[in-house]
């Protein structure tokens, strides 16, 4: 649920930088942080609705196990069975349901995941840098306020290009379980892990992006935990 959101978050945030760079006039008017708050609202809702069915996928389920536990170190034969319960996750039915996994878990995960926020990211940047690149071109004398507009842009482009990068590998995880059901366990497990491990780079990564191309970022960090210049505020 997290990492959807986190997807559909950073799309709200291209849509935002992509009004602001290339029709100015319009985001006067739509960028409000009443507009803001509902639209985080609106994904928020929209992907708890998409998530729910994933919550009955698994279930709990009891085992026993049994060990032999010596009682005296000097006799071998005084040993006694401890029984032990413990609990595992297992599949539910939902979860094992051929129908359910092919239509819920790739015609509609790959789509809504992948599919969709990637081709609004892809069409958000792509104008926003052929955008960049007119102003570059005139050589239009800009003002401060610009200036600073167009490197959070360049910042965001960076970022989400980032972003797109670190997530189509979890996309190639998803194609190869569905096109290759007979793929061997263990070399699901590594590709799944990997694909983990570049989710996680794409959340740590972040951290130091917004430190190069942030100027007002880095004085906050400055301040907040050496105290050192001025209060950014």
């Amino acid at each position: 649920m997290l990492l959807l959101c986190s997807t559909y978050l950073t799309v709200l945030v291209s849509g935002d930088r992509y009004f602001l760079i290339c029709w100015p006039l319009i985001a006067e008017k739509i960028r409000t942080r009443k507009m803001a708050l509902r639209l985080l609202l609106l994904v928020f809702i929209l992907v708890n609705i998409y998530i729910f069915p994933h919550w009955f996928e698994y279930r709990t389920k009891s085992v026993y196990i049994e060990r032999n536990v010596t009682l005296n170190a000097s006799d071998p034969s005084a040993v006694i069975v401890l029984r032990e319960k413990l609990y595992e996750i297992a599949y539910a039915k939902l979860g094992l349901n051929t129908v359910y996994l092919s239509i819920y878990r790739f015609y509609l995960n790959v789509p809504v995941t992948f599919v969709i926020p990637f081709t609004l990211l892809t069409l958000c940047n792509g104008s926003m840098i052929h955008k960049l690149l007119l102003i570059k071109k005139k050589k239009r004398r800009l003002g401060h306020r610009m200036k600073a507009d167009i490197r959070i842009t360049i910042m965001l482009i960076v970022i989400v290009l980032t972003f797109m990068l670190c997530r189509s590998i979890n996309l190639f995880v998803n194609l190869l379980v569905q096109l290759s059901p007979c793929l061997n366990q263990n070399s699901l497990h590594r590709f799944n892990a990997f694909a983990n491990l570049f989710i996680a780079f794409n959340g740590f990564i972040n951290f130091f992006l917004f430190a190069v191309f942030g100027q007002r970022f880095r004085e906050m960090v400055l301040y907040l935990f050496l105290r050192r210049g001025q209060h950014p505020f």
